[in-house]
Formats: C-alpha cells, sequence, structure tokens
C-alpha cells in the first residue's frame, strides 16, 4: 500500500483552489471505491474546510446524488424504481412480513439468489442500449455506460423493439476475480474481494478491467410506449423474466414457489451450495408474482413491499487471539478488545473483535491463544460466537484496577467502571473527543487532542476557546495552516444553547433526551441546572430515586467541565415549543396522544428525540422497554429481529411506523 498524503506533503501556496478540488475528489473517490484511502481522515477534513472556505461554490460541494461528492462521471436520474428491499434473517421472521401484507392464502412466489455485486439501471430505446445507471442513493446514479458496453452479458441491440429499463446487478465471478488480481497486482492495486472488484472496476473512468465483470438481470420496466407501438403487459413477475430470456439476457436463477415450505427449502439448498455458486450471493429475494397485489402494496421509503431479501445467517471463520486490551470509554467503562489473527470473513479483514464485557468472558471461558469462532452480523459487525479449541486453561484475568489511571475499578453486574472521573487520563481524552463530536467541530482528530493534552494546552472543553495559533504551530503534524483552521472551527461553537452545553459536557447518566425533558421542565438556565436537587429531579415522569441519584451525582462530577464551557460560550435563547402542561408538568401542544404509550426500535427517518419530542409534546409518554402495558412499538422495519420487535409480537402489541404515529397525531403539521 503506498504511503497516504499528510498536511505536510501540500504546499497550499503553491496549490491552485481548482488543483486542491480535484485532489480531494481523488481522496474521496480512493476511499469509496477502493481499500486504499490515499489521505487519513483528520488530513482530508482539513483540507475541505481550507477549500470550503476559499471556494464555497466548487463542483465537491454542489455536485447531486449520493455520496455527496464527484466520481468524476456525469449524474442521471432513475426511470424504473432502483430502491433497497426489506430484510428478513429468519424464515419466521420472513414469513410475518408477508403475512403483516394480508397477502391472499394462494400467493405464490419467485425466489431469486440475492447478488452481492453493484446494482445498475440499463435503459434501451426502440431495443438498443441508451444508458446506463448505477444505483446511487436509488433516485440518481452515475451515468457509466461507456464502461457497461464493455461488459459481458450486455446486448447493445435487442431482438425486439423494446422500450425500458432492465435492472442488473453487475458481479466478478470468483473465477474473474483471480485473473483481475493476478493483472492488479503489477500495478500494486489489489482488490480486497469481488465486490470491491465490481464496484471499484464500475467507477474507473479508463475503463480498465470492465471485460471482467458480469451483468445479471433481476428486472425489468416497460417504459410508455405509442400506441401504434408493440404493447407489453405482464400480469406476473414470472412473466418478465420469460420475456428478458426472448430477449436474450442472462438473468439470474429464478424459481417459482407456490408456499413458503418450498421458499425454505431453496433456501436450506443455497446454503448448502452457496461456496460453489459462480459469485457472492448473500441471500434470496423473495418477490410476490402477481403485479396487480405488488402495484397494490406500493412501497415504503423507496424499499418496494412486495418483496424482502431473505439474508444467509452471518459468514463464520476462526480465528486464534493474540491479545487482549481493556479499552476505558469517556464514561468509565472498561471493554475488553482482542487482537486476533487477520482473518477475511465477507470480504472483510478482521484484525480486532470487542468482547464485549466481563461476563461475556467468563461464559465463555475466553484466553488469550485460545481459537474462537468469528462471526460478522449482518455482514457489518465482527462479533465471537464461541472458543473452538482451549489453548490456555480458564479464563482471561479480569481487571480490578484502571489500566489508565490505576484507580480501584467499580463492579456492576456485567460491566467494570473506573470512577475516576475527572483525572483518569483516558476518560478526559475520551470526554474531550465527544465535546468535539457532540458539537460537531471538523478536523479536530483523537490524535490531535492527544497532542494538545499531553502538551498541557487543553484540559477541560473551555481550554479549546482559548487555544492560540502560537500554541500549536509548532506541535508535530499540526502547522500553522491546520492550527487556523482548528481555531476558526472552534469559534463557530460560541453561540450554543442550554441543551447543546449539557449535551458536549458528557455527563454521566444524563443522556440527549433527559436533558430535554428536564430543561422542558423548567431547570432551563445553567444555574437551575447546576443547583438541581435530588428530590426535584425524581418528581419528573420516568426518572426513579436511583437514576435521580445518578443525574445529580453525574452534574455534580462534571461542574468544571460544564463550567469551563459556559465561560466560554453565549447561550442561546432556548424557547420551547408549546401551549399547554401535562397534569406532570410537561409542556405539550395537544392531547393527541393522551393516554398512549410508546416505545422505538431500529433506526427511524428522523432522529430518534425528535420522535420523543412530538410524541411527549402531544401528551404521549415515551418508555425504553416493552411491556404488556405498553400502545404502541414503532419501528421502520416490519421484519425487525430485535428483541423489542420479537417481545411486542409476542404480546400482540400493535406495531407502526413513523407515518402511522402522524396520522394519529391529527392536529400537529409535521
Amino acid at each position: 500500500m503506498k504511503k497516504q498524503i499528510t498536511l505536510k506533503d501540500i504546499d497550499l501556496k503553491k496549490t491552485s483552489l481548482p488543483q486542491l478540488g480535484e485532489l480531494l475528489i481523488k481522496a474521496k473517490k480512493a476511499y469509496y471505491t477502493t481499500s486504499n484511502p490515499i489521505m487519513s481522515d483528520h488530513t482530508y477534513d482539513t483540507l475541505e474546510d481550507i477549500l470550503r472556505q476559499k471556494a464555497p461554490h466548487h463542483r465537491i460541494f454542489s455536485t447531486i446524488g449520493n455520496p455527496n461528492f464527484d466520481t468524476g462521471w456525469p449524474k442521471k436520474k432513475h426511470i424504473m424504481n432502483m430502491g433497497s428491499q426489506n430484510k428478513a434473517s429468519t424464515y419466521s421472521s420472513m414469513v410475518h412480513y408477508f403475512k403483516l401484507k394480508k397477502t391472499p392464502p394462494n400467493t405464490d412466489f419467485i425466489v431469486q439468489p440475492k447478488c452481492d455485486g453493484i446494482s445498475l439501471e440499463i435503459i434501451y430505446q426502440n431495443g438498443k442500449i441508451f444508458n446506463a445507471i448505477t444505483r446511487g442513493d436509488g433516485q440518481i446514479g452515475d451515468l457509466i455506460t461507456q464502461n457497461v458496453i464493455k461488459m459481458k452479458n450486455l446486448k447493445k441491440k435487442l431482438n425486439h423493439n423494446f422500450n425500458g429499463s432492465i435492472r442488473c446487478e453487475i458481479m466478478v465471478t470468483y473465477k474473474d476475480f483471480k485473473k483481475i488480481n493476478k493483472i492488479a497486482k503489477q500495478h500494486n492495486a489489489i482488490y480486497s474481494n469481488p465486490r470491491n472488484a465490481a464496484s471499484g472496476i464500475s467507477q474507473r473512468l479508463d475503463s480498465q478491467f470492465s471485460p471482467y465483470c458480469s451483468l445479471f438481470a433481476v428486472d425489468l420496466s416497460r417504459h410508455p410506449e405509442p400506441a401504434e407501438g408493440p404493447q407489453i403487459k405482464f400480469k406476473k413477475e414470472s412473466d418478465k423474466i420469460n420475456f428478458l430470456k426472448k430477449l436474450d439476457i442472462v438473468t439470474v436463477d429464478s424459481f417459482h414457489c407456490k408456499d413458503f415450505k418450498q421458499i425454505k427449502k431453496i433456501y436450506q439448498n443455497f446454503l448448502i451450495k452457496r461456496q460453489q455458486y459462480p459469485f457472492d450471493i448473500d441471500g434470496l429475494v423473495i418477490k410476490i408474482n402477481n403485479i396487480k397485489l405488488q402495484k397494490k402494496l406500493g412501497s415504503h421509503n423507496n424499499h418496494p413491499k412486495h418483496q424482502i431479501a431473505y439474508k444467509f445467517p452471518a459468514a463464520t471463520d476462526q480465528s486464534q487471539i493474540l491479545s487482549v486490551k481493556w479499552q476505558i470509554g469517556p464514561m468509565g467503562k472498561i471493554t475488553p478488545v482482542a487482537k486476533i489473527k487477520p482473518v477475511e470473513i465477507s470480504g472483510a479483514i478482521i484484525n480486532y473483535i470487542s468482547l464485549a464485557n466481563h461476563r461475556l468472558i467468563k461464559e465463555k471461558n475466553i484466553n488469550i491463544g485460545d481459537i474462537a469462532k468469528i462471526s460478522r452480523r449482518g455482514d457489518v459487525i465482527p462479533h465471537l460466537e464461541s472458543i473452538i479449541t482451549k489453548v490456555n486453561k480458564g479464563h482471561l484475568k479480569i481487571p480490578t484496577h484502571c489500566p489508565s489511571c490505576k484507580s480501584k475499578l467499580l463492579t456492576e453486574d456485567k460491566n467494570s467502571f473506573c470512577t475516576n472521573l475527572n483525572s483518569c487520563k483516558a476518560q478526559i481524552l475520551g470526554s474531550l473527543n465527544l465535546f468535539c463530536k457532540n458539537l460537531d467541530i471538523k478536523g479536530i482528530s483523537k490524535k490531535t487532542i492527544k497532542k494538545l493534552y499531553l502538551n498541557k494546552i487543553i484540559k477541560l472543553p473551555g481550554d479549546f476557546y482559548k487555544i492560540k495559533i502560537s500554541d500549536i504551530k509548532n506541535i508535530e503534524g499540526l502547522g500553522k495552516l491546520s492550527a487556523s483552521n482548528m481555531i476558526h472551527q472552534i469559534q463557530k461553537k460560541r453561540k450554543l444553547s442550554l441543551v447543546q452545553v449539557l449535551h458536549a459536557s458528557i455527563i454521566p447518566s444524563f443522556s440527549l433526551a433527559r436533558i430535554k425533558q428536564i430543561i422542558s421542565a423548567g431547570f432551563n438556565t445553567p444555574q437551575k441546572i447546576l443547583n438541581i436537587k435530588i428530590s426535584q429531579l425524581k418528581k419528573l415522569p420516568g426518572v426513579k430515586i436511583t437514576l435521580a441519584k445518578k443525574i445529580f451525582s453525574g452534574i455534580q462530577k462534571r461542574k468544571k467541565f460544564i463550567k469551563s464551557i459556559l465561560k466560554e460560550i453565549l447561550i442561546e435563547n432556548c424557547k420551547l415549543r408549546s401551549e399547554a402542561k401535562s397534569p406532570e408538568g410537561r409542556k405539550i401542544r395537544n392531547s393527541a396522544l393522551q393516554g398512549l404509550s410508546f416505545c422505538i426500535t431500529g433506526k427511524l427517518n428522523r432522529p430518534r428525540i425528535e420522535i420523543k419530542d412530538l410524541i411527549e409534546q402531544n401528551g404521549g409518554k415515551m418508555t425504553s422497554s416493552v411491556s404488556k402495558n405498553l400502545s404502541y412499538l414503532i419501528s421502520s422495519s416490519p421484519t425487525s429481529a430485535s428483541n423489542k420487535f420479537q417481545t411486542a409480537h409476542k404480546l400482540k402489541i400493535p406495531i407502526i411506523n413513523e407515518d402511522s404515529l402522524y396520522k394519529l397525531i391529527k392536529s400537529v403539521t409535521i
């Protein structure tokens, strides 16, 4: 791998703004489309901020599409639906998904392997290829026609005067992947896995390696045709597949299933032969065959409701535990992280894996040297499934003192904590880093914060506002330009709301939701917050004596943090959107949700805190867990595998999405 570009390597006096912009475009392309980034996040953020200040209208900031950068390709809006599928990880959740849609008992399905590649829309006009557009954000993608015409299985001219779009997956077969890397190795540009190869090759401006990519059709959409032209009507999904075959288009394998049992059988067969398949697949796509029913179901958040991705179990492999480091979080929580022998799972090289807590270590009898079964749950998060071979007896020794400050640890249930909040170096650095993150201060990395701390320039968050160029320009890796940019970003945060101040103070047990709740209850000045009493806290809805004591203790421990910020900033007037108060003293807009309780699982379109505020301001109550007394569970996914979702399903609690919630609040303008 080539050495990454650093700030020292760039002479900004000799580098023009257009040159700087092109360098950043190149860096972002490398980050998203290859496994070899050409510069660190800190370097990129610093240079981007400099460019934004001097050339705010540069094309890198105005390119449409997603991700928000210029790949070098023209952007084009899609004609056909290029949405992604809802997902299910178990047979029961897959069945439950379709039952929620109230599909008729005699509904049949088309089942196809889910290609782990790059989605593409190929547009044909009068039977000739017109455009080829990558999926992008589902609405707009890159126009990469010049690469696609060189790929395997492409038909430039069809044997039919077809006007429409064909959705394909760009795949690199295992056989072609070996050929590519054999050639790429000579240029020090090895791809880490077939999917990365498909992504990188499809985006190349020089079209190199495009002939090693293969196209497999998965769907088609007919464009409106003139009345005198050929009229093509599809009643079933299988009709589309048959038509694609008549066009001599190579499609993915398709299976017709009359019921869920047949789907289950195909799934089991694919699990067995998955590794023998010619290219990467990570599950099956289950589609309702009846197109009239498909249209009736429609879509939600660009996810078609008539189909679902039935995912394969997480890929696994074995590796040896080489060492374990106990990391200290900004709130003092101790987390064991294992370094393992590098192992490739689902195309990613895994070097480190979190062991969660000391209970897991004891339960799974984990020790250094042991051979462990490692998975990537959801093909993303590395997870230790089990110990396969014990090399050393017993489990890893659990520390009794903080690895950073040597203070005695407090053990609660499965976790250990360092209570030396204001003197533990690891906690101070973590808190200072979260301060910058919570306020979205750009261009200050963890490494930079550590250098500032070790050079005794900062200790409390308020110290950031006091930094001068002369303080840091000679610190290794910073320099005058980066120091100037850093100070500029910090000074932009001189005006803050009380919510921002408290959130940036990293107060233990004081979540953003609780901060807003307490301010809403009338504790809306710094003095009121700093002098709040346990007796006042425990009167608030949902705050019991244990939590009240924790919040009170957290505020007392962080008083220096809070005061250091308040001393340097101006508090914005925090006006709360409210028209009335509930009997508990909570400010509300109306009583549309009075008497109803809600719980949220999974990611929603709007930030969770906004949904919580909306519910409480309309008289509803938010809870953190599911019980038989819950009115509604809010979930964006109809097939969530979360414990909350499963519990709600068992207790027959109504599960609604965001749109349904908004309908409940009839008098509120969203």
